[in-house]
């Protein structure tokens, strides 16, 4: 029993420092929201280069294989109800919400590209949720296949399957109005998730690691991804996942995964360090921050580009300086948080969670 415990305890522990990762990486798309769309600072550039792949690839490290139920019809009705709740409510619920029931642009609504998302004047970072829902769907089908071929480990399959989705991915032809729900961008995000998966027993276990390990690790990619900005200078490409726009193949991979490699041996080091103390508030935070991505992605936007960022910008600060972003991104993030948190408490519908009712016992 007491082994058992103790497992479930390590478990917990390998998952708390990718919610650390997760909070790593909405900070880092809020820090990219700090300038518009049409303004791709270097700073906006280096950070659309993998913060996207790395909440991708952390979403698919929780993907599980249901090895003993199978794939039966009961599986896919839980499983589709399951992520129309969670993703495709939502979706709705926040493009009517921002974009008024009086100015609601149905047709483009449905449509669910980020292009037409952005005619429809909501907000355009839903284009996530449709993109998320799609690889979702297309994930469970490759790990259904990969029972199919019992002799080949299902990390391998995952692997290789990776490498499909982004073969696809790179050789969709170009819409204009985009892809309906985001399905060129789930190629590429079905990718992310299916590496992810793929080095699921690597990322759960390298936490045991020792603290200076994860430094030396987080060093050594973080060189990694510097290098690469160097070398591209100020040339280096715009990566647009939301378009599937990702630019030259190899530099879209290189920095995809020394920057998210980067990200993740932080959130161990900062995991390892901040839990030393029992019940520390900052380690708490931040694994609740990457426990509530969702909801603070769906209520930064508006609020930190339309509002802090402008009065940053009325008290003479440079609206497109690294330091004037960080500094909007630093007050951004908690007032999200609480905004999160008073919608998790009152209406979580919203952000698609539906509390389980309690039947009353007999």
């Amino acid at each position: 029993m007491n082994g058992e415990y103790n497992q479930m305890k390590k478990e917990r522990l390998r998952i708390n420092y990718l919610d650390i990762a997760k909070a790593i990486a909405i900070f880092l798309v809020i820090l990219g929201h700090s300038t518009t769309s049409t303004e791709w600072t270097l700073l906006r550039k280096i950070l659309y280069s993998f913060h996207m792949p790395l909440f991708f690839a952390v979403s698919g490290v929780f993907v599980r294989t249901h090895v003993s139920s199978g794939y039966g019809w009961d599986h896919w009705k839980d499983f589709i109800v399951r992520n129309l709740k969670s993703l495709v409510f939502p979706y709705f619920a926040m493009a009517i919400i921002y974009s008024g029931v009086l100015h609601l642009a149905v047709p483009e609504i449905l449509y669910g590209s980020w292009q037409m998302l952005k005619q429809a004047e909501t907000l355009t970072s839903l284009w996530f949720l449709v993109c998320l829902f799609c690889a979702r769907i297309m994930m469970e089908f490759v790990l259904m296949s990969s029972k199919k071929f019992p002799k080949i480990d299902r990390h391998l399959y995952a692997g290789i399957a990776a490498v499909v989705a982004l073969i696809i991915s790179f050789n969709l032809p170009a819409v204009e109005k985009g892809y309906p729900w985001c399905f060129n961008s789930a190629f590429t995000a079905l990718a992310c998730m299916l590496t992810g998966y793929a080095l699921k027993d690597f990322l759960l276990k390298f936490q045991d690691n020792k603290t200076p390990v994860h430094l030396a690790g987080f060093l050594i990619s973080a060189g990694l991804f510097a290098a690469g900005v160097l070398i591209q200078g100020e040339d280096i490409q715009i990566v647009k996942f939301h378009s599937n726009v990702l630019g030259n193949p190899f530099w879209f991979l290189y920095m995809a995964i020394s920057g998210s490699a980067m990200a993740l041996f932080l959130a161990c080091a900062l995991y390892k360090i901040l839990s030393k103390k029992q019940e520390n508030i900052v380690c708490r935070s931040l694994i609740w921050i990457g426990q509530n991505t969702k909801g603070i992605y769906l209520v930064h936007k508006p609020f930190h580009q339309d509002f802090i960022m402008i009065v940053l910008a009325s008290l003479g600060m440079n609206r497109l300086s690294p330091l004037t972003g960080l500094l909007g991104s630093a007050i951004t993030l908690p007032v999200s948080c609480v905004i999160t948190g008073l919608i998790n408490k009152y209406i979580p519908q919203i952000f698609g969670n539906f509390p389980e009712t309690k039947k009353a016992e007999a």
